[in-house]
């Protein structure tokens, strides 16, 4: 049995009807189907639920929403927006200052293109140093992800998850396969709740909206302290 209250689950993971299909779901719609099944995010739902709107900067999104809802097309993700504050004339993006958080400086008086070729470059060999992989989408598993997500959140077996979601494909895997490939599944599946689901939703900035923020940000800069 299940001990701990975080994660629950969103849907009952042997009912396949309940689970979105490709065709009719967004990037951003996926991100939050890993989000809401996030522990963390869970926790921090329940805490602050029945209060007014609270910022959900710390999960990349405008507003907490319940994660028991179904509909994300009023949730605003903040990722790739850039929301940039200015320190000592440094332009950064705001965050927990860890190792998976860099800042990058530019000289404005150079040319910016070898800068930011200089940047790239680095930024991969550093990602590379901590182990740190690229990440390709495959959305054709998501579905199989949620499942498993909503799966050991009630303390299913993982030989019971096994033989109920991995024979769905073409053919039948052997045990060891069927094994290591649950395994891979569901470390996949655990990444994209906990952080690569940030790496889904497409940036929604407006140009007016960005053109203005870096204006206030040139003011301060361009202010004498």
């Amino acid at each position: 049995m299940k001990k701990n209250k975080y994660p629950y689950p969103i849907k009952h993971w042997l009912e396949l009807k309940a689970y979105p299909k490709s065709k009719e779901i967004t990037m951003d719609g996926w991100a939050w189907e890993f989000l809401r099944r996030n522990p963390k995010y869970q926790e921090a739902w329940d805490n602050i639920k029945g209060k007014h709107p609270i910022s959900g900067k710390e999960f990349y999104i405008q507003y907490m929403h319940d994660p028991e809802d179904d509909d994300s097309s009023s949730i605003n993700f903040y990722i790739g927006q850039g929301n940039m504050i200015m320190i000592k004339a440094h332009i950064i993006n705001p965050g927990k200052m860890d190792k998976y958080v860099v800042i990058q400086t530019f000289d404005v008086r150079r040319p910016i293109k070898p800068q930011i070729d200089q940047a790239e470059q680095f930024l991969k060999i550093y990602q590379k140093s901590i182990g740190i992989k690229s990440h390709s989408h495959h959305k054709k598993y998501f579905v199989e992800y949620l499942r498993i997500l909503d799966a050991i959140a009630i303390g299913v077996k993982p030989k019971k998850i096994r033989e109920i979601i991995l024979p769905s494909s073409k053919y039948t895997l052997p045990e060891f396969d069927q094994e290591e490939t649950y395994k891979d599944r569901k470390k996949r599946a655990i990444e994209y709740r906990d952080f690569l689901y940030i790496d889904l939703p497409k940036p929604r900035e407006s140009s007016k909206r960005l053109t203005s923020q870096m204006g206030e940000i040139i003011k301060k800069i361009n202010t004498p302290t």
